[in-house]
């Protein structure tokens, strides 16, 4: 799997890894495709990662908009509190943002309600895709040291133990942490993760920054 949030317009991101998006099973866009909200935005990057890996799944983040999310939804790629199965995993995924800045800013209590909905038909083995991280964690920290990520995707991480959570939002929140047995993923706005998952266990992962 190749991860790759906050791609924010910048076609030439996309471009620059195009061997490595060719090489891989699955491409992970989780959320701010765009800075415009506008669907034709968001087609033309959705479509340049296609060309190099035909299966994708997608998140929307705080700058998307609803109307990024219904296209996401008729290309059959949008994750948000929906289930898609990839080989012997399943995926689901929360968009937007808690308020911030943007389009899509959902409160706790939305993400309590989206994340209940989720338990509800929960299928193992899991994958989470989040635009917005779980608390306290090396993800979710700004460069002033404030911890602002959702608690209540941290109680369902907590609670339901996914394999992994690939996030973005926080572009200085670069790294890897855990939450149990859960991989946190955050490659940030300049690098992508390039991920090894089985069934079972994440198996190896990479944050590689393609412009050094």
């Amino acid at each position: 799997i190749i991860a790759l949030p906050d791609i924010h317009n910048q076609a030439k991101r996309i471009a620059r890894i195009g061997p490595q998006l060719a090489e891989a099973d699955l491409v992970l866009l989780p959320g701010d495709l765009t800075n415009s909200g506008e669907v034709a935005d968001a087609t033309n990057l959705l479509d340049m990662v296609k060309a190099h890996c035909p299966q994708v799944l997608a998140v929307t983040g705080n700058w998307d908009s609803d109307a990024i999310e219904a296209y996401m939804t008729e290309q059959g790629i949008n994750l948000h509190v929906t289930w898609r199965k990839v080989g012997d995993l399943n995926f689901v995924g929360l968009g937007g943002a808690l308020p911030f800045l943007g389009r899509l800013e959902y409160s706790e209590a939305d993400y309590e309600r989206f994340t209940a909905q989720i338990a509800e038909t929960l299928k193992k083995p899991l994958v989470l895709v989040s635009h917005q991280p779980p608390f306290n964690t090396r993800n979710d920290r700004t460069a002033r040291g404030a911890h602002v990520g959702s608690r209540a995707i941290r109680a369902f991480i907590e609670e339901h133990q996914p394999l992994a959570c690939f996030t973005g939002h926080i572009h200085e929140a670069i790294g890897v942490d855990t939450i149990g047995k859960t991989k946190i993923i955050n490659p940030g706005r300049r690098a992508y993760a390039h991920i090894e998952i089985s069934a079972n266990s994440v198996d190896s992962i990479a944050i590689i920054d393609p412009n050094t």
